[in-house]
């Protein structure tokens, strides 16, 4: 009865330990994109940081690292791919997106390009993708542009 009662609490035990495990494994991740404002070739990204702070923080630290005055202009959790799409010439031009792949958010940025009438072919995209993920696409910020 004795030997019975130390499996009980040992399965016990284990079945606590696989649920913290769980609970740690789910844990999402997050992803931002900060620019210049007055210079959308100036940016920054980040992607797979573990809070929307430390996101927002990598993105603003890279852009700044490149010589901007920077802020965050599009921030996401989850499985997703945020697109900066810039011209190389024109420090006004730039758009961005989020969407679930990068195939989508490429389309989206497309879309938004030929609505506003601008040659595309002269555009650079970069893109921060999420490769770890356990929860579907939120769109934390998003600022118009």
């Amino acid at each position: 009865m004795k030997n019975l009662l130390i499996v009980l609490i040992l399965f016990a035990g284990c079945d606590v330990f696989a649920q913290g495990v769980a609970r740690t494994v789910s844990s999402n991740t997050y992803g931002a994109i900060a620019v210049d404002l007055n210079d959308y070739r100036i940016y920054g990204l980040s992607s797979d940081s573990k809070n929307q702070s430390e996101a927002e923080k990598l993105a603003i630290k890279a852009c700044k690292k490149n010589g901007g005055t920077c802020s965050t202009i599009l921030s996401f959790s989850g499985e997703g791919c945020a697109l900066l799409m810039y011209s190389p010439s024109n420090p006004k031009i730039g758009v961005w997106v989020v969407a679930k792949t990068k195939f989508e958010a490429e389309e989206m940025a497309q879309a938004k390009i030929e609505k506003e009438n601008t040659n595309s072919d002269e555009l650079k995209s970069t893109w921060a993708c999420n490769a770890r993920f356990t929860e579907p696409l939120k769109v934390i910020i998003l600022k118009e542009n």
